[in-house]
């Protein structure tokens, strides 16, 4: 067999394909737009999650992504009690986005030098006190339930869009989840 320039050209061009194919990544930097403050915030902690894999977020807000596809956005930060965001990739680009943000939402993730536990409740970056709501932008409550100290007490209540009840948590008077029950 006859190696000849043009094969070794072929063959080497054919191997940078390959190889530049295999290390594509995109970039992926999520910001979210405060109900409570009129501002942009850059995201800092978020997944991007299929059925195959999960990315997560570095230090800095920023997601490496090496798979296109359709992701779950899943973070605390922008929590809609319902069904995550779903973000698509078509091309490896770099991707920049922005989410609304709820007034009210549960913590999920501490230990970022903050004294927030698992389990207590924001509404406007505050732990949540007494009776509070928070709305979807047509007018429609999103969630509704009683705190105390940041802990839920008693009921919370889910809506979707239309103004359903989808899912009842009940919870004790420390702020425990006694049971959950979603409604169709």
């Amino acid at each position: 067999m006859k190696i000849t320039t043009r094969s070794l050209l072929l063959l080497f061009t054919l191997f940078q394909s390959y190889v530049h194919g295999q290390a594509q990544e995109l970039q992926y930097t999520c910001h979210k737009k405060s109900v409570c403050k009129e501002r942009l915030v850059q995201v800092k902690r978020f997944s991007l999650s299929n059925s195959d894999t999960t990315f997560r977020s570095n230090d800095n807000g920023i997601c490496y992504v090496t798979k296109l596809g359709t992701y779950f956005l899943l973070s605390s930060e922008i929590d809609t009690g319902v069904e995550p965001p779903k973000v698509e990739f078509k091309s490896f680009a770099d991707y920049r986005d922005t989410v609304q943000s709820w007034a009210m939402f549960p913590v999920l993730i501490t230990g970022y030098g903050d004294d927030l536990e698992p389990g207590d409740w924001l509404y406007c970056d505050n732990r949540c006190e007494g009776n509070k709501a928070d709305y979807y932008k047509n007018g429609q409550k999103r969630v509704e339930g009683t705190f105390k100290k940041g802990k839920p007490v008693g009921h919370v209540k889910w809506y979707d869009m239309n103004g359903k009840v989808i899912n009842v948590e009940q919870y004790d008077k420390n702020g425990k989840k006694i049971r959950s029950v979603r409604l169709n």
